[in-house]
């Protein structure tokens, strides 16, 4: 790997949102911008709809897709529990038809994680 590619976080929180009415993607958007992106510990963040390049291998199944990174373990684990990542849970919690949430660890020595995916 390009030792020049910017590695944006260790841990990466993906998020794909059904939503069971697809005219609330603008307002659920705004709302993820507002009070997830300004939470202590996040160092990258994005949040969008699909992109369509005309590949048919790209799933397109979602209203809402959002990313959030982390540093750290101990970031992670406030953001979970996070006053703002809560209230917006909670709020758009009753909207959502589905979600997909991947984890996804940028750890360069991958080999370094022990059974239960804990860095030792």
């Amino acid at each position: 790997m390009d030792s020049a590619l910017i590695r944006p976080a260790k841990i990466n929180h993906v998020v794909f949102c059904d939503l069971k009415n697809p005219s609330d993607t603008e307002a659920f958007i705004e709302d993820c911008n507002t009070y997830l992106a300004s939470i202590d510990g996040v160092v990258s963040y994005w949040c969008g709809v699909h992109a369509e390049y005309g590949r048919s291998t790209v799933d397109s199944a979602y209203d809402v897709g959002l990313y959030v990174g982390f540093n750290s373990d101990e970031d992670y684990e406030n953001y979970v529990i996070d006053p703002k990542h809560v209230y917006l849970v909670d709020k758009w919690k009753p909207q959502f038809d589905s979600l997909r949430i991947f984890d996804v660890l940028d750890e360069p020595n991958i080999g370094d994680l022990t059974q239960n995916g804990d860095l030792q």
